[in-house]
């Protein structure tokens, strides 16, 4: 007969105030290390909503979703949401409420 093992322990989750004052300092996140990665999070502050391809058309920026993974991980607040149309699907990038 197996023992149980117990489970490791576990953070509790941060409840939405704490959250909130985690991410409060990100618009002073710098990226020195990668110029594209600070091109794309002064675009994302700028308010507007990006699809992939708009990034990719408009700014000539390779691979933005890997660079949008990256920022997110530095603790950037993007959002995104699905767009579904007839023929197609996408998702469109932002940054919450800013300005």
């Amino acid at each position: 007969m197996k023992k149980n093992k117990k489970s490791p322990e576990v953070e509790p989750r941060a409840n939405s105030d704490s959250f909130q004052n985690a991410v409060l300092d990100y618009k002073d996140t710098k990226f020195p290390d990668n110029p594209i990665r600070q091109k794309l999070f002064e675009i994302f502050l700028s308010v507007e909503k990006f699809s992939v391809v708009q990034l990719v058309v408009t700014f000539r920026i390779p691979d933005p979703r890997s660079h949008i993974r990256f920022i997110r991980g530095a603790g950037v607040p993007i959002s995104d949401y699905w767009v579904i149309t007839k023929y197609s699907r996408y998702k469109v990038y932002f940054i919450k409420g800013e300005k």
